[in-house]
């Protein structure tokens, strides 16, 4: 979906990524201190207030449900600021991810969360190869700016929707605990 937000802000906000210098940069530094700051609210959830697995649930959800609200209500910015913003704020939010899902592959088995991490890897990463087929099939329009807008607003839709169908599952399948038929 980051190949589409760039395509979104060229496109319909305007925006020029060449002379945008350290704002392109600034979403991963947020994103590090977001992900740093998730893992010490887990850590401190953990140990005074809930379990693994409800902390893992809240944080994923944080992501995914703060990523998908800021990724739908991106189509709708009247700015070029408030859209990069959104945008922004969307990737952010996603390092509490790493607080919730990063690390459910040491809880599940702490002998082999290597070989876990990179099977969740692979199949996370259909989405992001499927998204720019999704959006270049609903992308279509040549008419107006309005249309295209429209357009936009359907494609930040579906990946809220993709968000909010994972946290489910998540939160459906999460243990939080060890195992035995993986160690």
């Amino acid at each position: 979906m980051l190949l589409s937000c760039v395509q979104y802000l060229t496109e319909i906000q305007g925006f020029d990524m060449r002379s945008s210098g350290g704002i392109a940069a600034l979403p991963y530094v947020l994103l590090f201190l977001c992900t740093v700051g998730a893992g010490r609210l887990a850590d401190w959830l953990i140990q005074h207030h809930l379990s693994v697995r409800a902390t893992r649930v809240l944080l994923q959800a944080i992501a995914f449900l703060g990523s998908g609200i800021s990724m739908s209500i991106t189509g709708f910015m009247p700015s070029t600021g408030l859209a990069v913003s959104c945008i922004v704020f969307s990737i952010v939010i996603t390092g509490f991810s790493q607080a919730a899902i990063g690390v459910n592959y040491v809880d599940l088995s702490p002998h082999y969360p290597g070989v876990f991490f990179s099977i969740g890897n692979t199949i996370s990463n259909i989405a992001g190869m499927l998204s720019p087929l999704v959006a270049g099939r609903i992308l279509t329009s040549g008419e107006s700016h309005a249309r295209r807008v429209e357009e936009w607003q359907e494609v930040f839709y579906i990946s809220t929707a993709v968000l909010l169908g994972a946290l489910m599952l998540w939160a459906g399948l999460c243990r939080g605990k060890a195992q035995a038929s993986l160690n």
